[in-house]
């Protein structure tokens, strides 16, 4: 990998590899959507790159998980999550705590209504079923998750 080229290189950042040791200086190599190398310093990565992000003085870690989001709705009415990317949150878990997108009708759905015309929703659901399948087809930045919980 290290002369086959990348297509990004972050050069010298601080890497927090969420191991919860400490950092370390790395150049990090990226090709399409996945980490195609990480070279800790003084090596260095000296392959070429199409892109490169001088990073020294930042710091570099994997996606954060929000593990108690309320982005149901939002995911489908805006697909970028900016507010989440910005924060570097790359998944969430949602419906952990009694609010959830699905199952929908009734009154339930009555009264979700009011939201939905506010973020400018069109579409409408009624199961977890369409309800994933709508959330696939917009493509959201982030990956969201749901819990499973059986009573017993």
């Amino acid at each position: 990998m290290m002369n086959s080229g990348v297509d990004l290189l972050i050069r010298g950042s601080n890497v927090y590899d969420g191991s919860g040791d400490d950092g370390f200086l790395a150049d990090v190599g990226i090709t399409g959507d996945r980490i195609a190398c990480i070279v800790k310093a003084p090596e260095g990565y000296k392959g070429r790159a199409e892109k490169i992000i001088e990073a020294k003085g930042l710091s570099l870690a994997p996606g954060f998980i929000d593990t108690h989001a309320h982005s149901e709705f939002t995911l489908i009415a805006d697909h970028r999550a900016e507010g989440k990317v910005f924060q570097g949150v790359t998944t969430e878990i949602n419906g952990n705590c009694g609010l959830s997108a699905a199952p929908l009708f009734g009154k339930a759905r009555e009264q979700r209504e009011g939201d939905f015309q506010e973020m400018g929703i069109k579409e409408r659901w009624a199961t977890f079923g369409e309800y994933f399948r709508l959330l696939e087809n917009v493509h959201p930045s982030i990956t969201m998750r749901r819990w499973r919980v059986t009573a017993i």
